[in-house]
């Protein structure tokens, strides 16, 4: 059986034929039944006992790992495809490109702002906020004279913190106006105009109201600053002073006319007054002079 050579043999010279050294040793190699591997520029010629001599051709070295770090190979960049041509010539005699087929889409404008995020709770919610007190009572504890160093506890009232919509509409993370839109906003039915939130709208005008009844019950027990109370009234609930109204409606409603018929009673009492007092005068005289008589 023949066997491979353990150490090749490489041609030498310029030329890759066999030199007469080597056929010596391909001679012998093969007389002991070893086969020689004569390697070349081009590739290997391999040279087995009894057989012709066969050519291996030489094999590509494959490529090296990319070292990492290392940049990327460059791929030859690709002719990019021709648009399509619609048979349109432009002026400078190249053909205009094929319009696409399909139609381009408007954008939709979404609306600005935050959605909207109501919950029927909220409903409830409002009217808890502004159903309470204008004091409650709280256990406070307090030094106690009687006894050295002692406390005790004592039952105080503490003003309640007034309810605004303002602090009720951050309590949920929205704004005063968000309230308001809630309680006014309308969507168009076969009917008419119709309220989006009818609850919530109901419950908004009843925080109104409980928001009034504390201002008049607080002020009127003196819980509340005077000049704060008045201001209030006047702007939350909408209290105006009455005596400018009053004297309006009574200048207005007088005319012309009923001036006349005034002052004529005016005149008439003013001539029977006098009437009366010459009356009176010239009974008071007659009575002088009869008085006179009867003492002389």
């Amino acid at each position: 059986m023949a066997t491979r050579s353990k150490a090749p043999v490489a041609a030498s010279g310029r030329r890759a034929g066999k030199t007469t050294a080597q056929k010596e040793e391909i001679a012998q190699a093969n007389a002991k039944g070893q086969t020689v591997e004569v390697r070349g520029p081009g590739g290997s010629t391999i040279h087995e006992p009894g057989k012709a001599p066969r050519k291996v051709a030489r094999k590509a070295p494959a490529d090296k790992p990319q070292a990492k770090g290392a940049p990327a190979a460059k791929k030859p960049a690709r002719k990019a495809d021709k648009a399509p041509s619609n048979g349109k010539v432009a002026a400078d005699g190249k053909l205009l490109p094929k319009a696409p087929d399909t139609v381009a889409t408007p954008e939709v404008k979404r609306p600005v702002g935050r959605p909207s995020v109501y919950r029927p709770e909220f409903c409830d919610a409002l009217i808890a906020f502004f159903r309470i007190e204008v004091e409650r009572t709280e256990a406070v504890v307090v030094p106690d004279p009687s006894s050295e160093g002692g406390t005790k506890t004592e039952m105080v009232k503490v003003l309640n913190t007034f309810p605004t919509l303002e602090r009720f509409a951050d309590s949920i993370d929205v704004t005063r106006q968000t309230l308001y839109d809630w309680a006014h906003a309308t969507v168009d039915t076969p009917d008419g105009p119709t309220l989006r939130h009818p609850e919530f709208s109901y419950a908004y005008a009843r925080a109104r109201d409980l928001q009034a009844a504390l201002l008049q019950e607080g002020g009127m027990a003196g819980a509340y600053e005077s000049r704060f109370a008045t201001l209030a009234t006047k702007n939350l609930i909408g209290w105006r002073d009455q005596i400018e109204q009053v004297v309006d409606q009574t200048i207005t409603a007088v005319n012309t006319t009923d001036l006349d018929a005034i002052y004529e009673k005016a005149r008439e009492r003013s001539k029977q007054a006098e009437e009366e007092a010459k009356a009176r005068a010239a009974a008071a005289g007659v009575e002088g002079m009869e008085n006179g008589g009867v003492g002389a």
